[in-house]
């Protein structure tokens, strides 16, 4: 009973603001769907503590905005004109008409299985002259049944007609512009019983990216960009803002393809403790990746990874430097706080050493929107996290030299000889984490998301985006609602390997290497790799030049590897050298890792010979 009252309050919202003058195709809209309780779903957003009720569809209605974002897109766009335009859930049709208009697309098919959008909407588009409209009543975004319906229109010649290409032809790894693929995923098909599964947005872009690295549906003649409207809800599930929040199915985007948020509205920042997984990274970090900061804020990031170590000689004695900062870090943990006179020799020394951070940037790592700190700074106090924090970051950089002497082709024994003496400091400097275990995640923590940020490429996709978004409000869609457009271009990554797998089996076996690994995201990379099989962390990484490298998300000491921390570059070394493994376990165990996240891809019981009811 509550529940219903709940949406019909909902509804009677969404009729108060049924009709806005601003824009006229609302009054199409609220006429074709009438306020009802049918219209609204329970859903809990992440920034609210009681469930709310939500329309169960969400429609672009500005046309400023489909112009600004066109506008804002037009460089890229260009190369579509004459395409052929898949568009999923086109709803009213306004943003579909709009990059139509700017396309001239040669066929533009639109996927609206709501009859309702039919006669107001669709109708008109296919009834112009000349129209290269066509309209077919299946879902292109449903969790269970879009894969099918996919086949079916790529083997309609009146449609897409889009054979297949040779396995090994060249082009199936390449960008191709002759199709794009729109859509609106503000569609609720399906509620999820556990709050913590994927969404059904999450899923279908999870699918159809994995598609791309197999060449599979629509990416069958090459890689196919993808534009799509999405809740702003899911903003923090598809751009996490630091590694705690990585999974199976946002670190795949970092493997399959590069996203960016073209266009969205200011959902606010939730409030956070500091070991909460999804806090935000320090605001010097945020305005550093938003290329919004100040000449004087750059100076004080630094990075870690950025090491200039142009001989042995000149790495040794940077370990010895190192060595000597460690002693006076140890020195200063054992001094105890105290008052009065007794505390001078220890605030000397605190200050000694904060003016000579390395990374000055560690000092504003507790300057976080919406985050509090508090108890796990209260052990050892923020300074004294700080300290050690920057004392893992040196030895990071040393790692970073040592690859960087070898690749330049420093003899093998004394690079040996360095390579111990730098594990051996990283152990030390490990251990000085140790005071507690909260402690000593959090010191982890601020070391991890430092790697994260400059590693090349990023392990966020929200680090690797090319550019800022433009801002959208609630009132240019209805009902009023927050949507995000999201770009979408797969990468050209090559997961196959000559004469054992194709694109396809790589895919399969990568997805389920990530989804196994990834269950538990904060053990190391090793320990996760051995409960796949006995000894594959032994025979594999070694085979992985990615691991050991930080400039490439690896640690010196594959242990200090989080698989959260995973990079796209790792995971490729790390399939082809599973599918090389002469004692790798049989894919079914993989294949039922990535099929269990991916919680089902479709329906088998549809006809892929006709288009049933196409227009």
């Amino acid at each position: 009973m509550v529940v219903l009252e709940a949406a019909k309050a909902a509804s009677k919202k969404f009729a108060e603001a049924a009709v806005d003058p601003r824009y006229p195709i609302t009054k199409q809209l609220a006429k074709a769907f009438p306020p009802s309780s049918k219209n609204a779903i329970r859903r809990i957003r992440p920034r609210e503590s009681e469930p709310v009720y939500v329309p169960t569809f969400t429609e672009v209605v500005s046309e400023q905005l489909c112009d600004d974002v066109i506008g804002y897109l037009a460089p890229t766009l260009e190369q579509h004109r004459g395409c052929t335009i898949i568009d999923a859930n086109p709803g009213a049709c306004l943003w579909s008409a709009k990059i139509h208009d700017f396309l001239k697309p040669k066929r533009h098919v639109l996927m609206e299985p709501d009859e309702r959008y039919f006669d107001p909407f669709i109708k008109p588009l296919l009834e112009t002259p000349g129209s290269t409209y066509r309209h077919v009543p299946l879902t292109g975004a449903h969790r269970m049944k879009f894969f099918n319906n996919y086949r079916i229109i790529l083997n309609d010649p009146d449609l897409v007609a889009r054979p297949d290409l040779p396995v090994d032809d060249p082009r199936c790894g390449q960008f191709d512009p002759s199709l794009l693929l729109i859509g609106n995923l503000a569609r609720d098909y399906h509620r999820e019983k556990n709050p913590n599964s994927p969404t059904t947005t999450s899923r279908v872009l999870q699918n159809m990216t994995w598609a791309a690295v197999a060449h599979e549906l629509f990416h069958n003649r090459g890689l196919v960009r993808m534009l799509w409207w999405i809740p702003e809800y899911e903003r923090y599930a598809l751009f996490p803002m630091t590694e705690l929040r990585r999974n199976a199915v946002n670190a795949s985007w970092s493997i399959t393809c590069e996203m960016n948020r073209v266009a969205g509205c200011d959902y606010g920042t939730p409030t956070f403790s500091a070991n909460t997984r999804g806090r935000p990274r320090p605001d010097i970090m945020e305005a550093y990746t938003a290329k919004r900061v100040r000449d004087s804020m750059q100076a004080l990031l630094i990075s870690p990874l950025d090491a200039r170590f142009e001989t042995m000689d000149h790495l040794q004695a940077e370990i010895e430097a190192t060595r000597e900062r460690f002693t006076l870090v140890k020195k200063y943990s054992t001094m105890m706080p105290k008052t009065g006179a007794k505390s001078v020799p220890r605030k000397q020394l605190e200050d000694k050493l904060i003016d000579s951070l390395a990374f000055p940037q560690m000092l504003y790592a507790d300057k976080r929107e919406g985050v509090t700190f508090g108890v796990l700074t209260k052990t050892l106090g923020f300074r004294s996290i700080c300290l050690r924090a920057d004392l893992g970051l040196r030895v990071v950089r040393l790692e970073v030299g040592l690859k960087v002497l070898e690749e330049h082709g420093t003899a093998v024994p004394e690079l040996d000889r360095l390579r111990a003496q730098l594990l051996e400091l990283g152990e030390q400097v490990e251990k000085t984490f140790e005071k507690t275990e909260r402690n000593k995640m959090l010191i982890t923590q601020l070391i991890n998301e430092q790697i994260a940020m400059f590693v090349d490429p990023p392990v966020l996709a929200r680090d690797a985006r090319k550019y800022e978004p433009l801002n959208a409000k609630v009132e240019e869609f209805w009902p009023q609602s927050e949507l995000m457009l999201v770009d979408v271009m797969p990468t050209t990554r090559d997961l196959s390997v000559p004469d054992l797998a194709e694109a396809k089996e790589g895919a399969i076996v990568c997805r389920g290497l990530l989804a196994n690994l990834i269950q538990a995201s904060s053990q190391s990379l090793p320990d996760m790799l051995d409960r796949i099989a006995p000894n594959a962390a032994k025979d594999l990484i070694p085979q992985i030049p990615a691991a050991t490298d930080p400039r490439k998300g690896g640690r010196l000491n594959p242990k200090n590897v989080p698989t959260r921390m995973l990079s796209p570059d790792i995971m490729e070394q790390l399939t082809k050298a599973f599918i090389e493994w002469p004692f790798k376990p049989s894919n079914v165990s993989l294949e039922l890792a990535a099929e269990s996240a991916a919680s089902g891809e479709e329906e088998n019981s549809e006809s892929t010979e006709a288009v049933p009811g196409a227009a």
